[in-house]
């Protein structure tokens, strides 16, 4: 049986003490089970969206992740422009699966796609 996030977010804060009302996810799932962004998601990959983002939520809350740098990117492939970083950032935010992570072969695949016409 699936669960919504926004019942997983209430079942976490009913545990913590804290009121899930005024916690809301950063991502959401899709119906196959893929996380997704926010319906007001970031559109953008930039440090700057990635803060707007984050300031939706209290500076003493818990939280854990990562984030990738376009250097991460040009390591794998040296000839990516800024627009190719972006558009393979693109694909790989909108096709992570959080079952897999978010992962060094994740980011070689977001650009094989890109280089192989993929959509961002």
């Amino acid at each position: 049986m699936a669960t919504s996030i926004t019942s997983r977010v209430s079942w976490v804060c009913d545990r913590a003490g804290l009121d899930s009302k005024q916690h809301r996810p950063l991502w959401r799932l899709t119906g196959g089970g893929r996380a997704a962004p926010p319906d007001n998601d970031m559109r953008e990959m930039t440090v700057r969206e990635f803060k707007l983002r984050l300031d939706a939520i209290g500076d003493d809350e818990l939280c854990c992740g990562t984030f990738w740098l376009a250097d991460d990117f040009l390591s794998i492939d040296q000839t990516l422009t800024r627009e190719e970083i972006a558009s393979a950032m693109e694909i790989a935010e909108d096709s992570h699966d959080a079952s897999e992570g978010f992962n060094w072969w994740h980011i070689e695949w977001a650009i094989s796609e890109l280089k192989q016409g993929g959509d961002a």
